[in-house]
């Protein structure tokens, strides 16, 4: 019979099991608590474990357990997690009949009223959210901790379900009603999440509320967050299309102003156009109003005309200073800045972002920037062989920095005249001499150290316009004598 007294896991200390066990998912919680007696107990005298909360109206996994045995288990969940703040999350996927599950939750909210900080709700339908308002979030007792309460659609479970439908006009939910469920209840209330399609309905005016994340179907909804949450310092928000916050992109009056909303610092925008003419960015948002604007796009316009309203956004960047140009998560993120810190941010998917030649074309970014003022810029090695054909445009380049990924900086060549080439044979561009470049950076991503070899540094140094006096080596690793080697080529070489 196996033994665990000898197995390397019995033999780590409890505060490396605990802390490893606190990046686990809470399914994956559970079931550690369940592999032993020991590793049970262990489990168990860890409060930290159990700060996260879930709780579910119907089981979904097949085990027969009902609303009210999860309701039991979330008991136990806030029991283990001693005095430590708590995070509820509730999957609603039915109405919420049972008065045991609603007295149940209702005691769990009133016994621990001072830890919980975060109530997350997700629903399948408008008829199960309206059943949550009525039975349990209208009648919770005061939480004074409370800083964020997000509500959220979630797939049904049964496709033929009638209740399914978001947008029934029998079903007016009012996710803050009445005017007063949030304001002596919820002092700390500071964030707020609503992703369905009822944002109009919201109608107290919340000023304490920060950060709001929310869908916009149509302008009546933008009128109604901003007579809501007057005091957003943080609004995301999720569009269709630019039509659908935009009535004429010509005639459009801009809404968000420094009169609706004071305090606002940052808007961040999903834009899930596909449809030739919905990338424009509406008027009504004002985008040239907050510091910091991001547009997210699902898709990248085909046309040339859509491509010239996405890059027309940086023409609110007047002296950029800074360029950050990357890839995560399969997606391309170009971000300028300015001299009064202004931000203007695009981000979209790679795989279709290319033009016809196979490369990134952004021309269209660098006709809207006064590029003089240029000192600063950072780019992904996989995007360089892109970016760099621009470096005539940027002559005050001081500082130069390249991330380089984990599987070290990539082969570089040339860049040549396509046309050129096909007229009979590549025509190297002319780069131009980039006199004021002081320093250049190669930067590991955090967390990480990456193993680079001395031909790809001088190969990327080739490509680079200009001789750097410092070469900056950021958590790059490099054999001490190819470091004396590159000394011959730039003034001084500094690791960090």
């Amino acid at each position: 019979m196996f033994s665990q007294r000898g197995a390397p896991a019995s033999r780590l200390p409890v505060e490396l099991l605990c802390l490893a066990w606190s990046h686990l998912s809470f399914e994956d919680r559970l079931a550690v608590s369940h592999v032993s007696t020991t590793w049970r107990s262990i489990a168990v005298s860890c409060p930290a474990l159990w700060t996260d909360i879930r709780v579910w109206s119907r089981c979904t996994d097949g085990s027969g357990l009902n609303a009210v045995d999860n309701a039991a288990a979330a008991a136990q969940c806030f029991s283990r997690s001693k005095a430590l703040p708590c995070s509820v999350i509730v999957w609603l996927h039915g109405e919420i009949t049972n008065p045991l599950f609603r007295s149940v939750m209702l005691y769990l909210f009133a016994t621990n009223s001072g830890r919980v900080q975060h109530i997350e709700v997700n629903a399948a339908c408008a008829r199960i959210l309206d059943s949550w308002q009525a039975t349990v979030f209208l009648n919770l007792p005061l939480l004074p901790a409370l800083r964020s309460y997000g509500i959220y659609s979630i797939p049904p479970q049964d496709d033929n379900d009638p209740l399914t439908f978001w947008n029934n006009e029998d079903w007016n939910i009012l996710p803050f009603a009445p005017d007063t469920v949030l304001g002596p209840r919820y002092p700390s209330l500071c964030e707020v999440a609503l992703q369905f399609e009822f944002v109009e309905c919201v109608s107290p005016s919340l000023p304490r509320v920060k950060r709001l994340e929310c869908k916009l179907d149509g302008i009546d909804a933008l009128l109604s967050i901003l007579h809501a949450f007057s005091g957003l310092s943080v609004l995301e928000i999720s569009i269709s299309d630019s039509w659908a916050v935009s009535e004429d992109p010509e005639d459009d009056v801009p809404l968000i102003t420094s009169d609706t909303l004071p305090a606002l610092r940052s808007i961040h925008v999903v834009n899930d156009a596909c449809d030739f003419g919905g990338f424009f960015h509406p008027r009504s948002l004002n985008h040239a109003y907050p510091k910091e604007y991001l547009v997210e796009y699902e898709s990248w316009p085909c046309g040339s005309m859509d491509r010239e309203d996405v890059m027309a956004l940086f023409a609110d960047v007047h002296t950029a200073t800074r360029i950050v140009f990357t890839y995560r998560h399969r997606r391309v993120s170009l971000s300028v800045r300015d001299g009064r810190d202004f931000r203007r941010t695009i981000r979209f998917p790679l795989d279709c972002a290319w033009n016809a030649q196979g490369s990134i074309d952004l021309r269209q970014c660098f006709n809207e920037l006064s590029t003089d003022t240029l000192k600063f810029i950072a780019v992904d090695a996989e995007l360089w062989r892109w970016f760099r054909r621009f470096l005539g445009r940027i002559p005050n380049l001081e500082r130069l920095v390249i991330f380089v990924g984990k599987s070290g900086l990539p082969e570089m060549s040339p860049i040549y005249d396509n046309q050129a080439h096909i007229r009979g044979g590549p025509v190297v561009f002319p780069l131009p001499n980039l006199s004021s470049l002081r320093l250049v950076e190669l930067r590991a991503m955090r967390r990480t150290r990456v193993a680079v070899t001395v031909d790809k540094v001088l190969a990327l140094l080739e490509t680079i316009p200009g001789r750097p006096t410092v070469l900056k080596l950021t958590r790059i690793k490099m054999h001490h004598i190819a470091a004396k080697l590159l000394k011959i080529y730039v003034g001084k070489v500094v690791f960090a």
